[in-house]
Order: structure tokens, then C-alpha cells, then sequence
């Protein structure tokens, strides 16, 4: 590690140029830097908080590159101002999953928790979203191995969109005239588009949601606090299915009232038994396709005791002028990526 810093390896591609409240940071290439220099010499970054105001100040051509508005409508609304739009979307972006509170009633409920799957219609959510999004049948994202495909599994874990099962459920659960659930979510575009969606689709089988939309940073507080009875949690991931399932679900992450928990706000594994046993056998299993078959085991049983509901995954994305080139296609990966080949065409 010495050798590396003593070489300058650790040297960016720029340094910062300069820094203002109005126009951002305009980021130089470093001249010192090891490798090959970038193919622009300068970047400048805006900070643009009103995702109207950006898009407006993209259409315009007074910026090249902006952070994309994960909402309905908005790649449409793009291409109809710019049919030259470009669009960079990872793939499969962030995983919306909705966690079920199994120390919360109803939703301690089995039946309950039956008819909210039922009434959920992930592929009418994920058409919203247009190119962004895809659906969801367990937590992982179709595009891993581990996930399972709704085919594959027994006729009663399929939950194929259906009120009128949903209605059914709930009045033999003791809810014939309905249900209010308490819950909140963010005011993020992305999740307040989601949950209110979602609201809607509860509504027409009885299942109301008295929702809150609440600042973000405040969201994310109360929930660590386990203040939230149906929580709608994004996070990206690589293709490590062993990554949610310890995370999203095992005992030891259980959300704990202190803020000292974790991310598994269903209570899974502690208010019920869970797939901790089989979490275990998928670390312990060096084979990659006996791993996998444990993997969409874990799925299977999640979907029978349905703690935590996969949604949609959601495309992280960037509108580009096609002025410029990026020197790559995105395909996939985290949420960002190097702009050392991006230069402009034109």
C-alpha cells in the first residue's frame, strides 16, 4: 500500500477547480494523475434540487447530463420535449421491497398479509414507470440467479393479482368491512409515487392506507426506529442474493425501537420463525448451483409467510444530450459511473 501512494496511484482523474453556491463545482483534470488523462479536461456539476427546474435547464441545453425523476410519466415526458434524448438506466437498480410490521395488526395477521399480495399488481406498478422499471415476484431481481420466476412456483405462492381473493381473505381474517392501516412513507418522488400507487390498489379491496408523506431524512430516522407499520425500503445491490436475504430478513438485522437495529422492519425471524436456518446452509455451500437452489428456497418461503413483499425494481438514470458520448454503453451496476471517456460530439 506504501508503494501505491509513494507511485501516486491513489490520485484522482481531476481535482477541484473551483466551488459556488450558484454555479456548482467545475472539477480539472489532474495532471498528476497515473493513468490515462480524461477525455474532457473539465466538468462542471450543478446543484439543482427542484427536479422541474433541472429538467427545464436540460431541455434547454444548458446542461448536458442530469439525474433522472424516478416518477411516472417522466421518461415519456422526456422524448416528447427531446425525441433525441438519451437515457443510461442501470439495470436492475434499486429493489423496492414493502415490509410487512409482524408485531402490527392486522398485518400479524397470515390472511391479511395473503390479501395485500393479492392486491398488489407489481407488473401494473412497474408499467407506470415505463423502461425503468420491472416487476417483482419474490426480492430478488429477475436479473440474478436465486430469483424465482412466477412459473416456477406452486399455484398458491403465484399471487397473481386478483381483488376479488384479496376481498375473500380479508373476511375470513374478520375485516369483511374493511381495514385501516397507519403507515408513512417518504416524500421522495420515488417512493411517494410507489406507496400512493400501492395506496390505490389496497383501496379497491378494502385495505385503506392512512398515510403520511413525511420528509425523507425524517423517514428514514423513524423507521430505524421501528416506528412504521408498512415500510417501503429501496437499496441497490449486486448480484449477491445472500446480501438482501441477511439484510432484509434474517433475525440479527431486526429494527429495534432504540435505532440500534437494522434493516429487517418486519420483525421476520424474531416475531415468527425465518429463513435464518436456510441463510446459514447458502454461506455454508461453496457450490454456486447448490447455493442457488437454497437461494430460491429462501424465496418460496418467504412467499408463504409473506414478511416483506418484492415490488419493483427501478432503474437509477440519467438523461444525456446525445452530444455525448459516454465511451461505453451503462448496462448495469450501482448508481453511478466514471466519466473519464465522456466527451462531447458536437
Amino acid at each position: 500500500l506504501t508503494k501505491v501512494f509513494e507511485a501516486g496511484k491513489h490520485r484522482p482523474r481531476y481535482q477541484v477547480e473551483s466551488i459556488s453556491e450558484t454555479e456548482g463545482v467545475t472539477l480539472a483534470a489532474f495532471p498528476e494523475f497515473f493513468g490515462e488523462q480524461p477525455a474532457t479536461a473539465k466538468v462542471r456539476v450543478s446543484y439543482i434540487a427542484d427536479t422541474t427546474a433541472r429538467t427545464l435547464a436540460f431541455a434547454s441545453g444548458q446542461i448536458d447530463m442530469i439525474e433522472g425523476v424516478r416518477a411516472p410519466g417522466w421518461a415519456d415526458t422526456m422524448k416528447q420535449r427531446s425525441a433525441e434524448t438519451q437515457f443510461d438506466m442501470t439495470a436492475p437498480g434499486s429493489f423496492n421491497f414493502l415490509h410487512l410490521n409482524l408485531t402490527r395488526a392486522p398485518l400479524d395477521n397470515i390472511k391479511v398479509r395473503q390479501a395485500i399480495r393479492y392486491a398488489l399488481d407489481s407488473a401494473a406498478l412497474a408499467s407506470a414507470y415505463g423502461p425503468m422499471a420491472k416487476p417483482m415476484v419474490g426480492i430478488i431481481a429477475s436479473q440474478f440467479e436465486g430469483s424465482v420466476t412466477r412459473e416456477e412456483l406452486p399455484e398458491e405462492l403465484q399471487y397473481k393479482p386478483d381483488p376479488e381473493k384479496a376481498k375473500a381473505l380479508l373476511a375470513e381474517a374478520g375485516f369483511a368491512g374493511g381495514v385501516t392501516i397507519p403507515c408513512y412513507t417518504s416524500q421522495r418522488e420515488d417512493y411517494a409515487a410507489i406507496m400512493l400507487m400501492i395506496q390505490e390498489q389496497l383501496r379497491a379491496v378494502g385495505i385503506t392506507l392512512d398515510m403520511q408523506i413525511i420528509d425523507h431524512n425524517t423517514f428514514h430516522a423513524d423507521n430505524r426506529n421501528d416506528k412504521n407499520s408498512m415500510p417501503l425500503n429501496s437499496s441497490s445491490y449486486g448480484p449477491l442474493p445472500i446480501n438482501v436475504f441477511l439484510q432484509q430478513t434474517s433475525a440479527a438485522a431486526v429494527v429495534k425501537a432504540d435505532g440500534k437495529g437494522q434493516g429487517n422492519f418486519s420483525h421476520y425471524g424474531v416475531a415468527i420463525p425465518g429463513v435464518d436456518d436456510l441463510i446459514t446452509q447458502a454461506q455454508d455451500e461453496p457450490d454456486f448451483d447448490k447455493r442457488t437452489v437454497i437461494f430460491k428456497e429462501i424465496e418460496k418461503k418467504l412467499l408463504t409467510d409473506l414478511p416483506i413483499l418484492g415490488v419493483i425494481t427501478l432503474s437509477y438514470v440519467i438523461a444525456r444530450n446525445p452530444r455525448v458520448d459516454l465511451g461505453y454503453p451503462v448496462q448495469s451496476g450501482y448508481a453511478y459511473w466514471p466519466l473519464s471517456k465522456a466527451k462531447k460530439t458536437a
